[in-house]
Parts: C-alpha cells; sequence; structure tokens
C-alpha cells in the first residue's frame, strides 16, 4: 500500500490515491466481521476506486478485469482485519501518533515523487535548491508546498476519526512492530541455526497438465508398486529438460528455509534420503519429490559472526511465522459475513489463489455461478450489480470449459446471465451475442429486441469499434430477413438505425475533414510567415554588411 498525496495537477500520476476524498461513500454497511473489526461497504469501495483510478473508471475495464478489481479489493479489506486481529493478538496496536508519524514520512517520499517528476518533465533542474522546488510545485498545482502537506494530513486524520476506513492505515503501521513481536517468541539453538544452513537436493515429478489428480494417483500406485522413480520422472514429468540432460537426471535444491516458510513444503523436512514424498499440491500443480541429499551450507564465518546470523534467521523465522498464522487464520475461514454477494466475490479470489485441481476449480466456480445468480435477485442495488457481473465472467469460465455438446445445453443459461449483466453494463458486442442465440433459435420477439438494441446504442459509435459492430448488425440484419424472423416494418426500423449511423459516421467524417484541411491551412500560412521572416532577416544581414563595406571604403 503505497501513501498518495492528493495534489490537484498530481492527482492522476500520484502512486495511489487511497486517502482522497470519499464523498458520496458515507454509509457504513457492514460486510464481514473478522474477530473485532468490521469491514464495510465504504471501504471496499474506497479500495475499489483507487484501483479504477489508475485505468480511469470501472466502466471502461473488461467485465473480467472488473471482477479482478472487486475481488482484490474484498481480499485486501479483509486481509487488513486478519493483520489487526493477529496484531491484537501479539499485543500490537497502533496509536493514531503512530499512523500519523508514518504517513508523515510517506509525503515525504511522495514530495520527492513530484519532484521527480518536474525534473523528468523537464520543469525543473536536477540541481534545483528546495526553494527552486517550491517555486516549481506552486506554478505546477496553485498551491504552497507547505499548504499541500498540510491539507494532505488534514484528510487524513479525518478518514483515521472513521474505524473502517482507519484499518488500511493500521494494518500498514502494524506491520514492523508486529514483526518484532513475533521475533521476540523465535529462540533458536545453535543446533537449529545450524540445521536452518541445510539444502536438500531432491529429484521430482511435475503434474501440470491434464487432470493432474487422476495422475499423480497413478503415478503414485506406480511408485509404490516399485517403479523406480526416474522411469516415473520420464513417464509423467511435465519438466521441460535441460539442454545436455535427460530429464530424470535432473535434480533440484531447496533451503530449509524456504521449506519451513512454505506450508505445502514443510513435509519434505520429515523425509530421509531416498525417500518419497507425499503428494505436493502448489496451485494447480501437483509435484511428487524424492530426497537425495540433505547438505549443509554454513558460512565460512559462521562461529565469528554467529550473533548477525542468528538475528537475521530470526528475521527470516519471524516473516515465515507471520505469513504462515495469516494463512491459517484465512484457511480455518473465521469470517462473519454480513453481506452475501461479497462473500461470492472472496470465494471468486481464492479461486485463483488456493491450489486447486482444475476439476476442483470447476466444482467451485460452479458453486459461485449458482449462489450468484440466487444472489442476483437481490433487492440491494450494488449488490444484485455485483453479483450479475460475478455470474457473468463466472459462467464465461464454465462456459468456455465446456464440451460442445454442454455448451449447446448451456445456450438458454447463458442468454439469461448476459441479459442480467447488460441491466448494469451497456455492450452492444454482448446484445449482438444475445442476437445470435436468438437467431439461432429462432426466437423472432428475442432476436429483433436485442438486435434493435444493439443499433441503437451504435447509432452514436462511430470509431473503429463502431464500423464493426455496424458490420454485424447488418449481417445479423439479412440472416433475420432471410430466416423470416422480422417483419418488415421491424427490418426497417433496423435499416432507419443503421442510415443514422451513415449519416452521423458522414457528418463526422466531413468535420474531421474541414479540421484537418483548417489545420493544414494553418500549417502552410505558418510556413509562409516563418519563410518570410527568415527572408527578411537575411536582407537586414546583407544590408548591414553592405554599410560595412561602406564604412571601409571611406576610410580607405
Amino acid at each position: 500500500m503505497v501513501l498518495g498525496v492528493v495534489f490537484t495537477s498530481f492527482a492522476q500520476c500520484s502512486r495511489a490515491e487511497r486517502f482522497r476524498d470519499v464523498t458520496g461513500l458515507e454509509t457504513e454497511t457492514p460486510v464481514a466481521k473478522i474477530g473485532e473489526f468490521t469491514v464495510t461497504d465504504r471501504l471496499i469501495r474506497s479500495e475499489v476506486e483507487s484501483a479504477a483510478k489508475m485505468y480511469g473508471t470501472m466502466d471502461n475495464l473488461p467485465p473480467q478485469f472488473q471482477l479482478q478489481i472487486e475481488g482484490s479489493a474484498v481480499s485486501s479489506s479483509i486481509g487488513y482485519a486478519y493483520m489487526l486481529q493477529l496484531a491484537k493478538k501479539y499485543g500490537v496496536e497502533p496509536s493514531d501518533d503512530q499512523i500519523l508519524k508514518m504517513i508523515d514520512g510517506g509525503l515525504t517520499d511522495e514530495f520527492n515523487n513530484v519532484k521527480q517528476q518536474l525534473i523528468t518533465q523537464k520543469k525543473l533542474a536536477a540541481t534545483a535548491t528546495e526553494a527552486d522546488f517550491a517555486k516549481a510545485f506552486k506554478k505546477a498545482t496553485g498551491k504552497e508546498m507547505s499548504d499541500a502537506r498540510a491539507e494532505a494530513l488534514e484528510t487524513y486524520k479525518q478518514k483515521l476519526a472513521m474505524p473502517d476506513l482507519r484499518m488500511p492505515f493500521a494494518a500498514m503501521a502494524v506491520n514492523q512492530p508486529l514483526m518484532d513481536a513475533i521475533k521476540k517468541t523465535i529462540t533458536l539453538s545453535d543446533e537449529d541455526l545450524k540445521k536452518a544452513y541445510d539444502n536438500f537436493e531432491f529429484k521430482k515429478i511435475t503434474l501440470s497438465k491434464g487432470d493432474t489428480a487422476a495422475v499423480a494417483k497413478k503415478a503414485q500406485e506406480e511408485l509404490k508398486a516399485g517403479t523406480p522413480f526416474e522411469t516415473a520422472i520420464q513417464r509423467y514429468s511435465n519438466d521441460e529438460p535441460v539442454k545436455g540432460k535427460k530429464l530424470q537426471d535432473m535434480t533440484s535444491k531447496i533451503a530449509r528455509t524456504t521449506i519451513d516458510g512454505f506450508a505445502p513444503y514443510r513435509p519434505l523436512a520429515d523425509l530421509k534420503p531416498g525417500q518419497v514424498s507425499d503428494l505436493v499440491k502448489t496451485g494447480p500443480t501437483i509435484t511428487i519429490y524424492k530426497l537425495l541429499s540433505v547438505k549443509s551450507e554454513l558460512p565460512k564465518d559462521f562461529d565469528k559472526k554467529k550473533a548477525t546470523y542468528r538475528d537475521s534467521m530470526a528475521t527470516t523465522k519471524a516473516a515465515a511465522k507471520l505469513q504462515g498464522e495469516l494463512a491459517e487464520m484465512q484457511k480455518t475461514g473465521n469470517i462473519e459475513w454480513k453481506e452475501g454477494v461479497y462473500k461470492l466475490l472472496y470465494d471468486f479470489g481464492r479461486t485463483m489463489s488456493d491450489p486447486l485441481t482444475p476439476a476442483e476449480k470447476s466444482q467451485k466456480l460452479k458453486e459461485i455461478l449458482k449462489s450468484a445468480q440466487e444472489a442476483s435477485l437481490s433487492n440491494n442495488p450494488i449488490g444484485a450489480r455485483l453479483a450479475n457481473l460475478v455470474a457473468y465472467v463466472v459462467f464465461g469460465q464454465v462456459y468456455d470449459d465446456a464440451s460442445p455438446t454442454e455448451k449447446s445445453k448451456l445456450n438458454a443459461e447463458k442468454a439469461e446471465v448476459i441479459r442480467n449483466f447488460l441491466e448494469d453494463h451497456e455492450d452492444v458486442s454482448l446484445r449482438l451475442e444475445l442476437a445470435e442465440i436468438f437467431l439461432k433459435e429462432k426466437k423472432k420477439d428475442d432476436f429483433f429486441s436485442e438486435l434493435e438494441s444493439a443499433a441503437n446504442a451504435n447509432v452514436s459509435v462511430i470509431d473503429v469499434q463502431g464500423q464493426s459492430l455496424y458490420s454485424r448488425i447488418n449481417k445479423l440484419l439479412k440472416e433475420g430477413k432471410d430466416a423470416n424472423l422480422l417483419t418488415e416494418a421491424q427490418a426497417k426500423t433496423i435499416q432507419d438505425l443503421q442510415s443514422e449511423w451513415v449519416n452521423t459516421k458522414k457528418g463526422q467524417d466531413k468535420i474531421d475533414a474541414e479540421t484537418k484541411a483548417a489545420d493544414e491551412q494553418a500549417r502552410k500560412e505558418a510556413e509562409a510567415a516563418d519563410k518570410a521572416a527568415r527572408a527578411e532577416s537575411a536582407k537586414e544581414v546583407k544590408t548591414k554588411a553592405e554599410l560595412e563595406k561602406e564604412k571601409a571604403g571611406k576610410k580607405k
């Protein structure tokens, strides 16, 4: 999370606008509760808007990207609550003074960023003094730096007065104190410290294609039956061999600190040389390891710098413990959801990050889709909009994974999902996709309704995309007439809208041509004026030379 300064001229180029004015987000509707911390709709909307600012508006983004932003906003908001709940467990609670001190340091960084931007834009010399920077800042923003800083700090103080909007600040401020508190719980004997420098060497079978769970089960059964590990590598592994090496001869090393710090790897620490691991799941990939050896890579100056190494290793283990405890909190799912649609966003985000096989992910997506379709009937406008967004994106993934036979059975549901999505997001391409479905199903009224809506929405879209959509509408118009799905009156309605598009396009083309001609004329006049000025200048120089010559002659 990066601090952002609300400057007038630099609002868009600042790295983040997390602490901007939240006009229109006054409500504090509870969304979820983790321990004593409540995540609100206002906090999530604030997170969404901060992310969307980088791209203009959410409406400009593809639905899939919109859902990613919405899901990330929910996940980050839940994450703040988890972090603060964990900190409370260790007796760490940041005060407003501590948070403001952190913010003040962040503001200094942001002012330095603005300074670098001005230097890059050639509006400030690289060797400029602070006084020079202050002048350039005021010229660019219309504000004194001291006023801008005071204004930003006041905005932050207002946020700190709101328990929900305080959470991102507090979670960031608590990170280092929490690390320090956890570090105090780490005890390392000399023997443990030495073991931390162990390196494990493995051979492995990586399964990353197709039904990895089924393939892993088969490979595991063959290994238990006595199949040599190298044979199983050659038979099943999806790794690519290094040039000049056979796949079954390749090895990989994993440090003990990595094994200890990553939950899926931890069982590997208990293996003895020659033993084969159980299935290790990391995302959709499943790996089977065979331990070859464990070798110590203890630093040569270990005894001399033992205290330094102990402190460094304690920091590493504290970070791993922090992440492990956060992961465990997330895994246990101790979230009390107040608004179901946000749980859908959270669950969708988990399908992107949890170690699920393709089959598990497919099943989870189907469950989310069903819940989203039920939630779309909500009387809450924001909830219904989000549910329709989830349903549309998730259905697209389910549909893409379906077989041709399954897809034909899903067409009716596809039409319903798209129509629900279009209630909040107008999209001519989707209207035409619906028209194509209804054309195949010979649903006259639905076909005409969607084709008319598409043609009407496209009238003012006269760019390259509009041209493409205009052609698609004409194609569907012809196909609809050929299939007797349109009455003469309906066909004329579509044709009239298409003619309106053509006239609008002609009008814009005329304006563009006139503007281009005017620009060209202005360019020619500017060139002529410049040429005349240069000729006059040359004439003046020649006259001076002649005067000098005459002057020299008189002297003689």
